[in-house]
């Protein structure tokens, strides 16, 4: 087969670019898109054929993929209650080079799909969510309403493309569509974090984002801002401390 490429010439060409690429996955096909990090390869989680297909490219005969979201409001159709830490890191993470692993408790948080595509996206209750900072990403996967799944667009072993031409070197006349929008910006792979339902959180892959900057980001942080009264900003600090130790049954100190 001939894989196609479609060029993003600028914003004009990228509705015409998402209405080429959802048409692919919809169809069974698997699609070739840019993200902030590498080029990712995709396939409609709903359709077996497609899957099937994915899995045979990428070598692997079990191990779920990552579903890629377009929007985080996504989130919601997939696990119903995330961690309190989870909530915050996507809130600051995302859009970004950061895939989550949640837990599911089981099922997915909507029976939407038909076939249920439980199987495919979780393992051990859990299963991973990305939101890339990419228009095109973005545009595809949001224009969408089966869940996508996605891994990097190289065959097992491989170096991830971070160009449409390393995609074609790998892939060529394996995939249907490559979206072609230039050289990715971060080039390296995300970071991949796993929450748990009873708080804490694992980094399970150092990439583009820290742990040290994971850790900052999933604590509860206020800020208070002194209007310029001295004695205020003292007070609200210690009315704070209180109020918390009074809450985690502890003392002030």
């Amino acid at each position: 087969m001939d894989t196609r490429r479609y060029r993003l010439t600028g914003p004009d060409s990228l509705a015409a670019a998402a209405a080429e690429g959802v048409k692919v996955l919809r169809e069974g096909g698997l699609l070739a898109f840019p993200t902030e990090t590498v080029y990712g390869v995709a396939a409609c989680a709903t359709n077996a054929g497609a899957m099937e297909r994915l899995r045979a490219l990428k070598d692997r005969p079990a191990r779920p993929f990552t579903v890629h979201l377009g929007r985080i409001e996504q989130v919601a159709a997939f696990v119903a209650a995330p961690p309190a830490e989870a909530r915050r890191v996507m809130k600051k993470a995302w859009p970004g080079p950061l895939t989550v692993v949640l837990p599911t408790g089981g099922r997915l948080a909507t029976e939407a799909w038909n076939p249920s595509p439980a199987d495919q996206l979780c393992y051990e209750d859990t299963i991973g969510l990305r939101l890339p900072d990419d228009a095109a990403a973005q545009a595809i996967l949001g224009a969408i309403d089966p869940p996508v799944v996605a891994a990097s667009a190289n065959l097992a072993g491989g170096e991830p493309p971070t160009t449409a031409d390393g995609v074609l070197e790998a892939l060529g006349g394996r995939i249907d569509l490559v979206i072609d929008a230039g050289p990715c910006p971060v080039g390296r792979p995300s970071t991949i974090v796993r929450f748990q339902a009873s708080g804490g959180l694992e980094v399970l892959r150092e990439g583009a984002v820290s742990a040290r900057a994971l850790e900052v980001m999933s604590r509860r942080q206020i800020l208070f801002i002194c209007t310029g009264n001295t004695c205020r900003s003292p007070m609200a600090e210690g009315l704070a401390r209180r109020l918390l130790a009074e809450r985690l049954g502890c003392l002030p100190g």
